[in-house]
């Protein structure tokens, strides 16, 4: 069996950062679905089976993603990129199983792959999406070839293990087992949903989300423009004023 690690740390909020709501065009609305997923072939574990990088490796299955769909020619960052990266935010010191692997902040990965990059990939800028708005999360997932999303797992679904559960579904109960627990925050990529389910990558998986864990669990989920991902290229969805995002983040930035 696998090895599963967490390494999401509680959210950490930054007035600064910009929410997608104020850069759609009032009169879009997603489709009914959208798959970004069906076009990658394999999503490897990125170091998550021994080491708390969940963090890096949602980055890197979305620059998976992206690139599959943007070029047809998938790229998987190294591990080595990836545990690079890891160590440089987290300040873990290399050695496994040691207690400086204690995660990171989803913020922070967002500010170092935009300062400094993923492998040879930087992200141009990100919008924070409220995981109740689910207009706001469809369009997110639609035009930005995925979203990236926290959450606080719970310790059980159904009375089955978070891990070892074959889907995430069901809300809280009065069982605390059920509740959202912050020693549990992982980080999952949302590269498909329909009106029933949301598919995640967990753990070099697939994973089906129901849309009431979603809105359980989910404490940050973010939309990342991303040179790997071309918005006005004919393949990806218009609506979005990226014209108006940078100049404010010009302001916010200075």
């Amino acid at each position: 069996m696998l090895n599963r690690k967490f390494g999401k740390k509680p959210p950490r909020r930054d007035r600064r950062t910009l929410k997608l709501e104020n850069y759609i065009e009032p009169n879009i609305a997603p489709p009914a679905s959208a798959d970004w997923l069906s076009g990658v072939n394999t999503w490897p574990m990125m170091g998550n089976d021994v080491v708390g990088d969940c963090t890096y490796a949602g980055a890197g299955h979305l620059i998976e993603s992206w690139s599959a769909y943007e070029s047809g020619k998938t790229i998987i960052v190294s591990d080595e990129e990836i545990l690079k990266a890891y160590k440089a935010t987290s300040g873990w010191n290399g050695i496994l199983n040691d207690r400086t692997d204690t995660g990171c902040n989803l913020l922070d990965v967002l500010n170092y792959w935009h300062n400094v990059g993923v492998g040879d990939h930087k992200i141009t800028a990100y919008t924070r999406v409220k995981p109740r708005n689910v207009k706001c999360v469809k369009l997110g997932i639609w035009m930005f070839g995925g979203l990236y999303t926290g959450v606080a797992l719970p310790d059980v679904v159904n009375g089955v293990n978070i891990t070892e559960a074959s889907s995430w579904i069901g809300s809280p109960t009065q069982d605390p087992k059920t509740l959202p627990n912050p020693d549990n925050g992982h980080c999952v990529p949302i590269v498909y949903y329909d009106d029933k389910v949301l598919k995640v990558i967990s753990w070099g998986m697939v994973m089906e989300m129901s849309w009431p864990f979603f809105m359980a669990y989910c404490d940050e989920a973010y939309a990342i423009l991303a040179p790997d991902w071309t918005i006005t290229d004919g393949k990806s969805p218009s609506g979005f004023l990226s014209e108006a995002l940078m100049a404010d983040l010009k302001i916010v930035t200075g």
